[in-house]
């Protein structure tokens, strides 16, 4: 189900969907099958970090913080390749590359609790 969406999502990076596809998926309820609901949260990106790879990023989220980054929230502006008029177009590159350079506007979705702990460092 979810691949369907992913899969017919805006492409603007072979890694980025519409951001109401991770809106819908912050905001799920519990299933009627017992499963639970994902603890994702979108947080501001440190200021040491603008300019950094999202590798660095996630080493520092990972190991000080106890989170695990999945995606890079991002707002394009303007640009002759996009075309975009008076609305800047909000993107949510899941799964980014390493090398992806962070941007001061970006921000940052992080699992945040309930991780098991095999996961951890």
């Amino acid at each position: 189900m979810f691949y369907g969406a992913v899969a017919h999502a805006l492409p603007v990076s072979k890694y980025s969907v519409e951001v109401g596809v991770i809106n819908s998926l912050v905001l799920a309820r519990p299933s009627a099958r017992g499963g639970s609901a994902v603890p994702l949260c979108l947080e501001s990106i440190p200021p040491m970090f603008f300019g950094s790879s999202f590798r660095r990023l996630f080493e520092h989220l990972l190991t000080m913080e106890k989170k695990i980054a999945v995606g890079v929230y991002r707002q394009l502006t303007s640009s002759p390749q996009l075309e975009l008029q008076d609305q800047p177009l909000a993107i949510v590159i899941s799964c980014p590359s390493r090398d992806l350079k962070l941007c001061p506007t970006d921000q940052v979705y992080v699992i945040t609790q309930g991780l098991p702990s095999e996961w951890m460092p």
